[in-house]
């Protein structure tokens, strides 16, 4: 039976300045109809959730973290933020860092200088005459990174899943579980050994995020 390539969570972080930018990636994106890149950014949160905690879990959750580079970005105590917890996962080796370059501006100077960015040459997409071109390029060379990871593993010694897609399955699981416990409220017998996985879960979880935490605090 042929293996379906799996598909990639790709998180964007940009500057709130930058928004009109994000709705061009998206789109470029959503024209190559390729079916291996999910991307994620703040405006999928919620409301009523951690902003910062989700955030936190899409990164980890995401094999590739885009980071759309302006004046405005370097500004943004937000994105950098966002930036350290990327560079947590990433020196962790659960995520792979591309800069997108909006403008001109001194990213050179920050810790995106270490990462091969995009557009091609590092030249800016406000410097290029067809913008619609541009977005194609940057959108593809996107494509290209998720690709590395949404290739199906054939070799039965290999792990099944990344680190990152162990903390999304966990993640994913905790709701489960607690829609499990809150259907059976209403019955006279706790399901306990529901309530125990999911403290061991928890616990996991916040062991691994704990770890990244920690290399943020060594950046």
């Amino acid at each position: 039976m042929p293996s379906v390539p799996r598909s990639v969570p790709v998180f964007v972080s940009y500057a709130r300045a930058d928004e009109a930018s994000l709705d061009l990636l998206v789109s470029a994106v959503a024209a190559l109809d390729d079916s291996t890149v999910e991307l994620r950014f703040d405006l999928q949160i919620p409301l009523g959730e951690d902003y910062f905690e989700r955030i936190f879990d899409d990164i980890l959750a995401s094999p590739v973290v885009v980071f759309m580079v302006s004046k405005a970005f370097l500004a943004s105590g937000a994105t950098q933020k966002e930036l350290a917890y990327a560079q947590a996962a990433q020196g962790a080796g659960t995520a792979a860092i591309l800069p997108v370059i909006l403008e001109d501006c001194p990213w050179r100077e920050t810790p995106l200088k270490a990462f091969q960015a995009l557009p091609p040459g590092s030249k800016p997409v406000a410097s290029h005459d067809d913008r619609q071109q541009v977005w194609r390029i940057v959108a593809s060379g996107i494509a290209e990174a998720a690709a590395r990871f949404a290739a199906p593993r054939r070799n039965p010694d290999l792990k099944l899943f990344t680190d990152a897609e162990i903390v999304q399955l966990l993640r994913n699981l905790e709701g489960a579980l607690k829609a499990l416990v809150m259907a059976a409220a209403p019955f006279p017998i706790a399901p306990t050994h529901l309530l125990i996985d999911m403290q061991q879960l928890e616990a996991k979880r916040a062991t691994y995020r704990d770890e990244l935490k920690a290399r943020i605090g060594r950046l």
